[in-house]
């Protein structure tokens, strides 16, 4: 799957981070979209970014948590 071929919104999404982010978040939108089900919650934590399908997110939503503030 390419980026291409996700929801708008996570397209949107990918453009605004830095390429590292981008690249560790992407497989869990293209998770996501292949479940049909899940959302997708990013941790931005201090040295890391981290990403997880999550039932507790509306599909084709990103909900962000930030601890690297």
């Amino acid at each position: 799957m390419m980026a291409e071929q996700l929801p708008e919104g996570y397209v949107r999404y990918l453009a605004g981070l830095e390429e590292k982010q981008a690249d560790a978040i992407l497989p869990v939108l293209k998770q996501s979209v292949a479940d049909g089900t899940r959302g997708v919650l990013v941790r931005f934590l201090p040295d890391e970014v981290q990403a997880v399908a999550s039932e507790d997110v509306q599909f084709g939503t990103i909900r962000e948590e930030r601890y690297d503030e």
